[in-house]
């Protein structure tokens, strides 16, 4: 009886220890950061998506390039790239962007969105009603979309999307 009670006391002693060591007041900051910044995009359509830096350095040789007024040749035909990104409550969606080029400018723009032509969030929406209004009628080697449609991540990774259909239809 005498190690019976001496193990209900280490077990209450061990228990007790455990419940001191944490700290229930940072537990529940975090939950309440997470439920207010981590909600699903088709409960909170109004939360906008996260800004982020523009660089107005070129990035790469391609791009100074084009800074000194060179412009690049692209085959004619209809080029896919496939892009993705995250947004700030941590969910990925891709966009598989096909472009169709005839005599060096874009002629017709179609996103799938996470696999379907149809839109899946308020911002895919607003960008998709938006962007083909801004690059239908130029050159590849043009186009840089910033915010179209109220969708920042969606235009960077939008533009993702033309650096690769450049590479793919670069010709000089």
């Amino acid at each position: 009886m005498p190690y019976t009670i001496a193990a209900v006391i280490a077990v209450i002693g061990v228990v007790a220890f455990t419940v001191m060591q944490s700290d229930p007041a940072v537990e529940s900051e975090v939950i309440l950061v997470t439920e207010e910044v981590r909600t699903p995009e088709e409960e909170s359509p109004i939360v906008p998506e996260a800004e982020t830096a523009v660089s107005t350095e070129p990035e790469t040789v391609a791009d100074a390039e084009r800074d000194d007024g060179d412009a690049t040749e692209f085959a004619d035909g209809s080029y896919t790239a496939q892009t993705s990104y995250f947004t700030p409550r941590r969910t990925e969606h891709t966009m598989d962007v096909t472009l169709v080029l005839e005599d060096n400018i874009v002629t017709e723009a179609s996103i799938l969105w996470d696999g379907e032509v149809t839109p899946k969030t308020p911002n895919h929406s607003g960008f998709d009603e938006a962007y083909k209004e801004v690059v239908l009628g130029l050159s590849l080697d043009e186009i840089q979309l910033s915010r179209v449609g109220g969708a920042s991540l969606t235009s960077e990774s939008f533009n993702e999307a033309v650096k690769a259909i450049e590479t793919q239809a670069g010709t000089s």
